[in-house]
């Protein structure tokens, strides 16, 4: 199943060089700390494709927020590339809730997949 998400999750990061630097890995490790924030009974066919989104959102928060911008946090409220984006600034460290996945289109495309699984408190928002 390992294969499954690192396969999903490079082709929904494809086109973004963030992603395209990373070592496999590397994907690997973020994948894990994803997946255990899921349930397999819970997310069902969504799993892999929910665990490579929250995975790639818990990185852009993260190491890949700060290779965006030089460091964490910062001025700058918006930056968008090919196939992704997000927000920092007056909202970063102050998120609460879903409101955190909002700031990358990795997290707004979770919580979409979330949505479509009819299903309330599936994971527990990430506080990194």
């Amino acid at each position: 199943m390992a294969s499954a998400f690192l396969d999903t999750l490079k082709q929904i990061t494809t086109g973004d060089a963030t992603f395209a630097a990373l070592s496999d890995p590397t994907l690997e490790s973020w994948i894990a700390l994803a997946v255990v924030e899921l349930s397999t009974s819970a997310w069902g066919s969504l799993y892999v494709q929910a665990g490579a989104y929250l995975a790639a959102h818990k990185y852009m928060m993260g190491p890949g927020l700060s290779a965006l911008s030089g460091s964490a946090g910062g001025a700058v409220v918006e930056r968008r590339a090919r196939n992704w984006s997000v927000r920092y600034g007056e909202t970063q460290g102050a998120s609460t809730g879903d409101k955190s996945y909002m700031e990358t289109s990795y997290g707004r495309e979770f919580l979409r997949l979330r949505a479509l699984t009819k299903r309330p408190n599936l994971a527990t928002p990430s506080t990194t």
